[in-house]
């Protein structure tokens, strides 16, 4: 038994951790098994998730092989698999400060870019999951999500391609990705007005494995357009 992922597809930190284990595959030489889970049905509360993992958070990752290792959080677990696979190019070990100025972006992460989700994804995902709710302020939601994608952009993209000024991504560019990508991914707005975001992105989507990653969330998006919503 190798390694387990618990999660589900449409999370953001799940996403993440999905995406940098299908580049590293081969690297590890076998399959990773995908457990999913919906928190919003319930299944992180129920015992069978909870005598595993106690804080009840996903995703989360189990090694049967490796001392039974559980561990949840996405970044912990993002942070995690490279120290243990030494993928240096995904998370720097080598250069203390290089790998000090990935941690500070995943130290803010929840406070900060993680608000696209909180404020402006979840509301439309309701909506689509209960379509006779009230109707969506887009406006309202595209001027979040532009407000905090200025300050991503001069706070971490002033000096470089990548977060925190690498000339190559991180682990930190994978989790603010499924943060910002799916607002436009999502027909919540067409484009990001700060160039050096939209530039960003594009760039993340050359990455390998980038749509069988995010399948789940374009048939969100049209299973929304079907709803008109």
């Amino acid at each position: 038994m190798g390694l387990r992922l618990y999660g589900h597809w449409v999370s953001q930190p799940a996403r993440s951790v999905l995406w940098l284990l299908h580049m590293k595959d081969k690297a590890i030489g076998r399959d990773f098994d995908f457990h999913k889970v919906e928190p919003m049905k319930g299944d992180t509360r129920k015992s069978s998730f909870t005598d595993l993992f106690p804080t009840a958070r996903s995703p989360a990752i189990h090694e049967p092989d490796n001392n039974d290792f559980k561990l949840a959080e996405g970044s912990a677990i993002l942070q995690y698999l490279c120290e243990k696979n030494n993928w240096e190019d995904w998370y720097p070990s080598s250069d203390l400060q290089s790998r000090a100025r990935v941690n500070e972006y995943l130290s803010s992460h929840h406070t900060t870019s993680r608000r696209c989700t909180l404020k402006v994804f979840h509301p439309v995902m309701m909506s689509i999951m209960k379509p006779e709710g009230p109707a969506v302020d887009y406006a309202a939601l595209e001027a979040v999500s532009q407000k905090e994608a200025n300050r991503f952009s001069s706070s971490w993209l002033q000096n470089g391609p990548f977060v925190g000024g690498f000339e190559a991504p991180t682990i930190a560019d994978l989790f603010a990705y499924t943060e910002f990508a799916q607002i436009p991914q999502m027909d919540i707005f067409e484009k990001y007005d700060d160039d050096r975001v939209e530039e960003w992105l594009a760039r993340m989507r050359e990455l390998p494995h980038h749509d069988d990653v995010h399948r789940s969330l374009f048939k969100l998006t049209a299973l929304k357009r079907k709803l008109g919503k």
